[in-house]
This record gives structure tokens, C-alpha cells and sequence, in this order.
């Protein structure tokens, strides 16, 4: 396992380099339906810009970069969120969710040996805070559901103590026929395996949620059928950690097309 922290540290697509701390991390609670190998290892990046540093510049600067290095290792950026609004939790300051799809750890140990990805390193770090980035591998349950939702509830599940995924999963089972009801869809779902680095230390769960309106929450909370939950909801979840966020979907464009964007706004 110290081998597989320190394989996944060199790849740093967010921008993390391998701590102490982080390497004595502990793995989340799993489920016994997480089967990493059949499903593939996803790396969740919540990413977190040095103050004055903006999304426009990780783009040109390290993103356009870094996307063909990582193709060469089968390293696949298969989600992609530009973050609107900060709703609670830890990590306020994110910017953008990466997702990205990891064939195993062996190539991560490649990648983090390639000449040009070390190239980068300097420019990775005087973008970066370390401090509240946060990274995890995860195992990929429900990958997606097809829809055209334009803005998506990003929700990092942390639990109070003694509250596991079998607590959160029976929670989900009761609330989503509510949730659909009411326009709510979980589009994708993600159990965490080990904790990385950065401001969200106890995360067990990432889902994204489809939402019709912007304040789809807030209509879904004033609904008689859901407020019978809400004690169970306040029993389970560490509320103080558990992080949401609203986010919109990031066009996934070609990446010549993303070189030519790059050309022009260095020429702008």
C-alpha cells in the first residue's frame, strides 16, 4: 500500500507531492462492493489555486501541459467541473473537480518518471495550495447516467464517528425516489479508497448530482416527505467536514482545440 501512495503521489495531475502525513493516511470504510480492479481506479482532484493564481492560468499554464503526458500512460481526464459556488464543509477556496481514470498504479510510477511531466514540477507548485487541495483514489460504482443537466451538486460525504457507507447507502436508498421526484438525479458515484492529501481528510463518498435549478436543494429540504429524514440525516454526517459545492460541467474539448484557446489568450 506505501508503494501505491507513493506511485500515485508522482503523478500529482492536481499537484501534490507525497508528505508524511499523507503516506500514514488511513483508507476510508469501504463497502464490499468496491472492486477496484474490475472497475479501474479513479483519482478525485479538488483543485485549489495559490492565492492570485486564477483557472485561466492553471489552463495555460500546467493543464494544456499535462493532458498529452498523461495520455501517454493511459491517464485519462474522464470528468471535469468548473466550481460556481462554495455550499459548506472544508476546501473553500476549490476551483474545479478533475476526475481522472488510473489503468493502475504501476503507471503513476512511469508518469512521475517522465522527463517532461518533472519539467513541470516548479510551475505546479507556484500554482497550488497544497495545503487545502484534496486528492483521493476512489473506486467507480456508478460512473454516469446520460443527461444534459448543466449545473451539478458536487457532494464529498464525510460521517460522524461509528457512521460508515452502510449508514450513508441506506440514507441515499430512501431520499432518491424523493430526490428524482423533485428533478434531483445522481448522475455518478464514487467510494472512496485512500485518502491523499488536502482539506477533506475523512471523505467515504463523492457524488454528483444533476440539478434543475441552482436552489434545488433548498426546495428539496421544504418537501414534507424529505424533512422526515432530516433527524437521520443530522445523526449520520459530520456536517463541519462534509463538503458541497455547485459546479457546471466542463466542455471536455479536443486538445488541439485547447492549444489553439491557449495561443489566443497569450496573443489577447
Amino acid at each position: 500500500m506505501k508503494k501505491f501512495f507513493a506511485t500515485t503521489a508522482l503523478l500529482a495531475l492536481s499537484a501534490w507531492s507525497a508528505t508524511p502525513e499523507a503516506m500514514q493516511a488511513q483508507a476510508p470504510t469501504q463497502s464490499a462492493q468496491v472492486n477496484s480492479e474490475a472497475d479501474g481506479l479513479i483519482l478525485i482532484d479538488l483543485v485549489v489555486m495559490n492565492e492570485g493564481k486564477t483557472l485561466e492560468q492553471r489552463q495555460i499554464i500546467y493543464e494544456t501541459a499535462i493532458l498529452p503526458i498523461a495520455e501517454r500512460y493511459s491517464v485519462e481526464r474522464v470528468g471535469s467541473y468548473n466550481i460556481t459556488e462554495y455550499l459548506g464543509g472544508k476546501a473553500d477556496d476549490a476551483i474545479k473537480l478533475n476526475l481522472w481514470s488510473l489503468p493502475n498504479a504501476e503507471t503513476m510510477q512511469q508518469l512521475g518518471e517522465d522527463l517532461d511531466y518533472q519539467v513541470l514540477e516548479a510551475k505546479r507548485n507556484a500554482l497550488h495550495d497544497f495545503s487545502q487541495l484534496t486528492l483521493y483514489t476512489a473506486s467507480s460504482v456508478q460512473d454516469s447516467i446520460d443527461t444534459n443537466a448543466d449545473l451539478f451538486l458536487v457532494d464529498l460525504v464525510v460521517m460522524n464517528d461509528g457512521y460508515g457507507l452502510e449508514e450513508r447507502n441506506e440514507y441515499e436508498a430512501a431520499i432518491l425516489p424523493i430526490a428524482e421526484k423533485n428533478g434531483l438525479q445522481r448522475t455518478h458515484f464514487y467510494e472512496a479508497l485512500n485518502y491523499i492529501n488536502g482539506a477533506v481528510e475523512d471523505a467515504i463518498k463523492l457524488n454528483l448530482w444533476a440539478l434543475p435549478v441552482a436552489d434545488a436543494m433548498e426546495q428539496l429540504v421544504e418537501v414534507p416527505e424529505y424533512q422526515a429524514f432530516i433527524p437521520r440525516r443530522d445523526e449520520i454526517h459530520d456536517f463541519e467536514s462534509l463538503t458541497l459545492y455547485l459546479a457546471e460541467p466542463v466542455n471536455q474539448k479536443s486538445r488541439s482545440s485547447q492549444l489553439i484557446e491557449c495561443d489566443r489568450a497569450f496573443l489577447t
